[in-house]
């Protein structure tokens, strides 16, 4: 059978008579917790009640802060993790881990939000909404808090995605009306054809090699001709 302390006993009463009272009685500033007689020689006593018998407390993992109650304080300060390590879940310390905010989006009502991001001038009440860690949280927040809000960026947003759809509209008119005219006027206009080159009848003295060019052979040879009864035939009678 386990003994306990006489400053266990002490918490133990203290909650029993707790559980008793009346709801939201709990703690009172001033009140004694210990007389400081048997195993506690030191008295105790309730000095503020800043958070209605609450005490602060840190996560030492996470950094999260919850309340406690004062007099389930020396119970939760000894609990510690369940995977083999010796570390306390809870310091009394603030040991200032950052929050892992994601990707740290802001309400769109938020004076603060980047300006791209705001949806401002519709006379919607600000907000202070920020740290929100997914596109999908941030889109429950604006539904649950900002109804009105809400209804109009979807209007927008419908509106854009409209006007989206007609200058692609737009744009595809004009590219088949530039094109349909690029046809017009490659039709109209005359393509260009070959050179056509004229067949040349070339004939070559043999006596002397010079050429004679005429566009039928028949011209060709009457010059090859009459080159050699001119030429040779007068070296010849020479």
């Amino acid at each position: 059978m386990t003994t306990l302390s006489a400053q266990e006993q002490q918490w133990n009463a203290l909650i029993a008579e707790q559980a008793e009272s009346a709801p939201g009685s709990f703690l009172q500033e001033g009140e004694v917790l210990n007389r400081g007689d048997g195993d506690v020689p030191g008295q105790m006593r309730v000095s503020a009640l800043q958070y209605n018998g609450y005490a602060e407390v840190w996560h030492t993992r996470t950094g999260d802060k919850s309340l406690q109650p004062w007099y389930l304080l020396h119970q939760t300060m000894r609990k510690r993790f369940g995977d083999g390590a010796r570390e306390l879940v809870f310091t009394r310390t603030n040991p200032n881990i950052p929050p892992e905010y994601g990707e740290d989006l802001f309400c769109p009502l938020n004076p603060e939000a980047p300006v791209e991001e705001r949806f401002e001038g519709r006379g919607f009440k600000p907000c202070t909404k920020r740290h929100i860690p997914h596109w999908d949280a941030l889109q429950r927040h604006i539904r649950k808090s900002h109804g009105r809000a809400w209804d109009a960026m979807e209007r927008d947003r419908e509106d854009r995605e409209r006007e989206t759809d007609r200058a692609l509209q737009r744009q595809n008119i004009e590219s088949q009306g530039k094109f349909m005219q690029a046809m017009m006027q490659n039709a109209a206009s005359p393509r260009p054809t070959a050179p056509v080159l004229a067949k040349v009848a070339v004939k070559a003295c043999e006596l002397c090699g010079q050429e004679f060019q005429a566009a039928l052979p028949l011209a060709a040879a009457a010059k090859l001709k009459a080159h050699k009864k001119r030429e040779h035939q007068e070296q010849k009678g020479s």
